[in-house]
Order: structure tokens, then sequence, then C-alpha cells
């Protein structure tokens, strides 16, 4: 989760690319009058500011306003996070540091002048910083900040072509689902996430629909060789017709794209898992390539096998921590009178893993309303008490662990990066976790990580809650 400090912690670079920070005391003022001491999320936080800052669109002001500032902020955070994430993955062999990156993403310079003007008119062709693109596409609706945040950095053409030049080429999600075809879809949805047959269909419908469309227009074009890039908006109004015919269902291009990239991510994760983590060294943007894994040396088996260790480490922490925080809630639960603990247990399995809903849970565990539901379950506090916990559970594990892996002087040089990569990791994974919280609208269990450990606390440790 994000330290409430980065709301009003403005970082940018100066002429010799050093970042420096900023504190904008009006900025935390106006924070902590409206949000400190509050039980507010993370995302209610970022959706709340959001609003805010499109409630001043026709408000042409100078300087900015805290709201804006305070959005600025926070992205500016996230940005260099995901900096410090790229040089962790990818430093060492593209011989970059995070200093190489800030240039291109960390753009955002002058907290004195606002990106109302770029952000609600037209961009301007000569520069428009990053955290100008971010809040004009943003939808809080569909998105965490964080979440969005990192993936236009990952979009971001200037930063991928100094990658690429490095000899670090990530594949675009237009290039996965360009050489994806139903068949493995097919495949990937049922066997590897277990999606219901009828979300299957819906993206497989999706799919051909892209194909039909964008690889169509790239044989045209002869663009076969060429790098997959983000969609028009024409192909995008052309898919989502194509859709329409075979499904009937209308989605709007901003829809449309969004779906496109949550069905690239989870392919994405596939291939990932696929191949232990490690990203291919062949362009999959050429469809005439047949993508393929590097003959491994004796590093890369050795980077396999950290890296196999870590995602049980991972596992292994994620379920301790579960298994702490809740056991510490059900004893205090328990000594209240009356004891609350047996609702708390039967609410949070119902939620999160037979997908009711909070007035179900209402009437199933004896509460009178949705709010005392709320109130019990506490789903922020116990989403951050585990993060803050698998974190310090981590982090000492994967530095015992890399000291098998690595030199002390190469071990001295991951520590200082290690608990931002760690913590965005985890942060990544509560986030999603709160976000599919926030969004679930039908009955059915919750399919995120976090989700699936809770379910395996209560089947392997706890007894189920049968109702």
């Amino acid at each position: 989760m994000s330290a409430t400090y980065d709301y009003w912690t403005f970082i940018s670079i100066n002429n010799t690319r050093r970042r420096k920070r900023v504190e904008l005391k009006e900025v935390r003022r106006f924070f902590q009058e409206n949000f400190s001491g509050k039980d507010f999320s993370e995302i209610a936080i970022q959706r709340q500011l959001f609003e805010q800052f499109q409630g001043e669109k026709h408000r042409k002001t100078q300087p900015p306003t805290p709201v804006e500032l305070c959005l600025r902020c926070i992205i500016s955070s996230i940005v260099e996070k995901a900096c410090f994430q790229l040089e962790a993955r990818f430093g060492n062999t593209g011989g970059f540091t995070h200093l190489d990156l800030f240039p291109f993403v960390l753009n955002d310079v002058d907290p004195n002048h606002s990106l109302k003007p770029q952000i609600f008119g037209n961009p301007t062709p000569l520069f428009t910083p990053l955290a100008a693109d971010i809040l004009r596409t943003f939808d809080p609706k569909r998105s965490s900040l964080s979440t969005w945040t990192n993936r236009l950095v990952k979009q971001e053409r200037s930063l991928n072509g100094f990658l690429l030049e490095q000899g670090v080429y990530q594949v675009s999600d237009w290039a996965i689902l360009n050489d994806t075809n139903s068949k493995q879809l097919q495949r990937i949805l049922q066997d590897f996430y277990q999606f219901a047959q009828l979300t299957i269909e819906r993206h497989r419908a999706l799919l051909a629909s892209y194909h039909a469309v964008y690889r169509r227009d790239r044989v045209a074009s002869h663009q076969t060789n060429r790098r997959c890039s983000l969609p028009t908006l024409a192909q995008l109004q052309r898919i989502a017709r194509h859709f329409e015919r075979k499904t009937g269902r209308v989605l709007s291009p901003e829809t449309l794209l969004f779906k496109l990239q949550t069905l690239a991510d989870w392919l994405r994760q596939y291939r990932l898992h696929q191949r232990g983590s490690s990203l291919p060294t062949l362009s999959l943007d050429n469809p005439n390539l047949t993508p393929h894994t590097p003959v491994a040396t004796p590093s890369d088996s050795l980077e396999a096998e950290f890296l196999t260790l870590y995602r049980q480490q991972f596992i292994d922490s994620l379920d301790r921590a579960i298994a702490q925080v809740l056991e510490e809630r059900i004893a205090r639960l328990q000594n209240r009178k009356p004891p609350k603990s047996k609702q708390f247990i039967a609410a949070l399995q119902l939620f999160h893993c037979q997908g009711f809903s909070m007035n179900e849970i209402a009437q199933a565990v004896g509460l009178k309303a949705q709010y005392q539901v709320s109130r019990l379950l506490a789903l922020k506090q116990i989403r951050d008490a585990i993060a803050n916990r698998t974190l310090q559970l981590l982090r000492d594990r994967v530095l015992e662990s890399a000291l098998n892996y690595t030199d002390p002087e190469k071990l001295q040089a991951l520590r200082q990066h290690l608990e931002i990569v760690l913590h965005e990791e985890i942060n990544a994974t509560l986030q999603e976790a709160a976000i599919e919280a926030e969004l679930k609208n039908k009955q059915g269990s919750l399919k995120s990580l976090f989700a699936c450990r809770v379910c395996h606390y209560f089947h392997e440790i706890k007894e189920p809650f049968v109702i």
C-alpha cells in the first residue's frame, strides 16, 4: 500500500538526472484534513481525489489545486517505484540503472504549473508529461491508479526504445493477443484460470474480433515485421462493431480497450508462469517467427531455481501472514461480549469463497444490515495488516536465500532495492483483491490470489463454514 506521505511528496529530477523530493505543505494540510484518521481504502482515496479533480475540469486555475497535486504526487511515487522495478529485473543484463530511466517517465517537473490544459484540452504535440497522459486516460471504475500508472510506464514509447537499445524487449499486449489463437485461449482460460465456460466464450469472441480487424490490417499494410502498437480509435470502433455482431453486446472503444488489455495481462501472466517468470528474448511482434526460450546456461538455471524458490516463499509468507492476522482478529473478537468470532469466520468465508454479497452475508450470520457486515469484516484493515506482515516475513527469507545465488557485492545492491520491489509486488497482490472486492457484482467465488489463499486457510486450517 502507498504511504500517506506519497500524496504530498512531489518527486522529479534535476538537470543531472538526480531525483529530488519536495514536500508540498499546503497539499499535506489538505490531505490530512480530508483523509487522515478516517477509514478510507487507498482505492477510495484515489477515487475521491479523481472525482474532485474531474469537477475542476472547467476551472482554469494557476497554480494547480491541492487535489491535482495530490494525484501528481502519488503518480510520481508510483513511477519512481516502477523504474526501480525495471532496474531490479533488467538492470544487470541491460547495463542501466533507474537514473537512466527517470528522464523518460519521471518528467512532470514543475508542481507550480497545472497540467489541466494537457489533461482536459488538446495535448501539445511537442511535449506532454506522462502524468498528464495517466490522468487523461485513468478510469477509477476499472483500475487502480497504481496499476494504470505501471501499465503506461511500460508502454511509454521512448522508454521502450531505450530498453530495446539495451537488449531488453518487453512483448507488447498487442503482440500477445496477435499470436494467441482461439484454441490456446480456450485451454488457458479453462485449465489455468478455471473460468466459467460463458466467460471463456465471451473472451474467445473478443479475441476473434481483435484478429478480424487488427491482424488483417497488419497483413494488408505489410506491417507484419514491425512491432505491434496500440490499436487506433478507428480500429477499436471496428473491433467493437465486429464483437457486437458476434455477441449482441455493445462496448465503447474505452471499455473495449480495457478488456483487451485485461485479456493480454492474463495471457502474459500465463506465459511468465510457463517460462518460470523469464521473459522471452525473441520478439513476438513478428508472427513469422517462432517464440522460443533460449538454451539454458548455468546462470539461467540458477536464476530459474531462485525464482521458483522465491515464488514458493511468496506464497508461504502470504499464507503465514493470513493465518497470523486472522487468528489475532479471531482472538480479539472471541473476547468481545457477546463473542463475534464465529460470525467473522462465517462472513469472511462466505465473502471470499462463495461470493455472497454483504446483504446475503448479513442474513446468513444473523446481522441486520450491510454496514454491520462491513464493520465486522474490516477488509481494508485486514488487507493492510496482511500486507505489512507478508513484507516482514518475505524480506528476510529472500535475502537469506539470495546468499546461495549471488555474490555479497551484488547482494548489497539487491538489499537497497529489495524492499521497494517486494512492497510493490505485495501491494499489487492486495490491490487486486481490493479492486475485486469493490467491483464484485455477481455471485461466485473471488479469483484473486489473495482470495484463493484466504479460502486455502479455511479449507486447510479452519473447519469450513457450511450454510
